[in-house]
């Protein structure tokens, strides 16, 4: 690639003349203004900032569940649920980081999940009703923060619903789970 020295550097050389020149920066800017279809700017990490985040707020998920679950196991997995959405306000919101995004959502609506599976009795439809209020937990993070991951991990939750909810009402379903959850994408 030619620099702008360059050109003009030719242009003074007599190598190529200046109407030369500005077609030539006139084409490549052109180039470069044209927006790909396939272009993504797409970062997973922007630094070790990221992973320090990730890891920083594991321990603190651990702590917090581990502090909570003394006084009772869904207190721990609400206070990891209202840590989550704390740290998604800043590290999500206002510094958008991508890692922590991912990591800090799956937190959330996997305590959501956890808090409502330990709260209703064990039966067969108590999977379903976790999976639907964890997939409205995945609808309010959406609402707020806009993580596109969190798309994804919503109908994971609606999937997993359905498939619960087929498996308490027809359980010789059991036999085809596995072509269900291809069929549903997972």
């Amino acid at each position: 690639m030619y620099s702008e020295d360059d050109i003009d550097s030719a242009v003074a050389a007599g190598a190529i003349s200046s109407e030369s020149a500005v077609a030539l920066r006139r084409h490549v800017a052109t180039l470069r203004a044209t927006p790909s279809a396939d272009e993504e700017n797409f970062r997973l990490l922007s630094g070790f900032n990221d992973i320090f985040v990730v890891l920083a707020s594991g321990l603190l998920f651990v702590a917090l569940g581990w502090l909570g679950a003394a006084v009772h196991p869904s207190v721990g997995a609400l206070l990891v649920a209202c840590a989550s959405w704390v740290l998604s306000e800043f590290f999500v919101r206002r510094r958008r980081m991508a890692l922590p995004a991912i990591v800090l959502l799956v937190c959330f609506a996997g305590s959501i999940f956890f808090i409502t599976m330990l709260e209703f009795p064990k039966d067969s439809s108590t999977v379903a009703v976790a999976s639907i209020i964890a997939a409205i937990a995945a609808w309010l993070h959406w609402l707020r923060f806009r993580v596109p991951i969190t798309v994804a991990v919503g109908v994971m939750a609606a999937t997993a619903a359905a498939v619960a909810l087929l498996l308490t009402f027809a359980p010789e379903a059991k036999a085809w789970l596995s072509t269900i959850i291809f069929l549903a994408g997972l």
